[in-house]
């Protein structure tokens, strides 16, 4: 009788599932299964902006158009420039239809491929950010930058924050008119994009991209410069801010 016991459990375990621990799957593995053209390849992504921090690309789709199939191979933030109706397709998954309004901006890990449709009557239009470095944990605070600047919750540099990662800080900030922004004069390196120039269709265009010249501006740490809203309206600013810009090169190759 006392051996009972230990024969059950003897049974138990032979009868048991063997568990292994399952390896993370490498970037090689993953970018096995990416398919289509690169991203600095599909003919709706215009390069304006790189440096060690990031490639900047102006996304411009007209009515009833898709991309190509493409590949993301890093993480990315991006910002919606006017409301839009998209059909998101990621090969081996349900295609999304996507109903985004007006500077809604989110995070997207990398290594994926899609084509992207636009399903409206006007031209979708954004802004993708390619993060060179890996980003770790997002934490995401608004869904657009007009929801972060509606909350009236700026911090004490002026600054609403709308998502954040280990390498990075999303802020939104506005400015009055006639009045003027600059950054804190500190060790961070900025990206900033002027988020109302892409109504000012009767200006120089940017060098290869269909959108106004002069959206973006990368400010290196410790440099003076400073933004002025000569509008009668209040303008919207997006800054990302890079948190380790004292180890890095600044050095933006435009």
């Amino acid at each position: 009788m006392r051996r009972l016991p230990i024969l059950l459990i003897a049974v138990v375990l032979l009868m048991a599932p063997a568990f292994h621990a399952v390896p993370p799957v490498s970037a090689t593995e993953r970018s096995a299964n990416l398919r289509g053209v690169p991203l600095s390849q599909e003919k709706h992504h215009h390069l304006v902006l790189e440096n060690p921090y990031v490639k900047v690309y102006e996304v411009e789709v007209g009515p009833r158009e898709a991309t190509l199939m493409h590949q993301h191979l890093h993480d990315y933030a991006y910002i919606v420039l006017g409301d839009c109706d998209l059909t998101n397709a990621v090969p081996g998954k349900l295609e999304a239809r996507l109903k985004l309004p007006d500077t809604t901006v989110d995070f997207s890990r990398g290594m994926f491929s899609h084509i992207a449709t636009n399903n409206g009557d006007t031209s979708f239009r954004k802004i993708t950010i390619e993060l060179k470095h890996p980003q770790g944990e997002v934490n995401k605070v608004f869904p657009s930058i007009n929801q972060a600047l509606a909350s009236g919750d700026p911090d004490s540099a002026g600054m609403v924050g709308v998502l954040e990662s280990e390498e990075m800080r999303l802020t939104a900030t506005g400015v009055a008119p006639g009045a003027s922004w600059s950054p804190a004069r500190d060790e961070r390196d900025r990206l900033v994009l002027m988020i109302d120039k892409i109504y000012n269709t009767s200006g120089p265009k940017e060098h290869n991209s269909p959108f106004p010249a002069g959206m973006l501006a990368w400010v290196p740490a410790g440099k003076t410069w400073s933004v002025a809203n000569p509008s009668a309206q209040p303008m919207k600013l997006m800054v990302l801010e890079f948190k380790d810009s004292a180890q890095r090169s600044s050095l933006a190759v435009r």
